[in-house]
């Protein structure tokens, strides 16, 4: 899972209140949310806002599933100007009439050294965008991001000399 920073999620859904309705609708094991988490919260927040062991606490947090996450875009070669992207994550909801839709996002993984031509950005494909609000820490609200990570082929550099990223 990733944190999303200054990026606005958008277009909530009715469907999900708590961690365990997230499970149900995005299909990720109920277990695997709640292990990574509490692990996140052991790595990153300060002590006192650390989600205890008892996977009974993560299932209870409230949550917030939205379906749309705005991202800024430098646009090239200006300093100044950035676009609005909006990646889509619908789960099993219909998207303009159409079916489910979930896109792919690039994310930074590593420092610009890493996987050659990618600079350090891997291809994820977004599985859920949500807020969980942790109640045993004055009500605090985390925007979540869970997503599919692909892994690059030798390191992200190209065998021999041609044009193309092989994946």
């Amino acid at each position: 899972m990733l944190v999303a920073r200054r990026r606005i999620l958008k277009v909530r859904r009715e469907d999900v209140s708590n961690v365990w309705d997230f499970s149900k609708v995005s299909g990720v094991f109920l277990e695997s949310i709640c292990c990574k988490l509490i692990r996140y919260s052991r790595h990153n927040l300060p002590t006192e806002s650390q989600l205890p062991e008892d996977h009974a606490i993560p299932r209870t947090l409230l949550v917030e599933l939205l379906t749309q996450l705005e991202i800024r875009v430098g646009v090239f070669q200006e300093s100044e100007v950035y676009d609005i992207d909006r990646a889509r994550c619908t789960g099993a909801l219909h998207f303009a009439n159409q079916g489910s839709r979930t896109d792919w996002i690039w994310v930074q993984t590593a420092t610009e050294e890493m996987f050659g031509v990618l600079r350090g950005r891997l291809p994820a494909k977004l599985v859920a965008l949500s807020k969980i609000r942790n109640y045993t820490c004055e009500n605090t609200g985390y925007r979540v991001v869970a997503v599919r990570m692909l892994s690059a082929v030798n390191r992200g550099f190209l065998p021999g000399i041609h044009g193309l990223i092989t994946a």
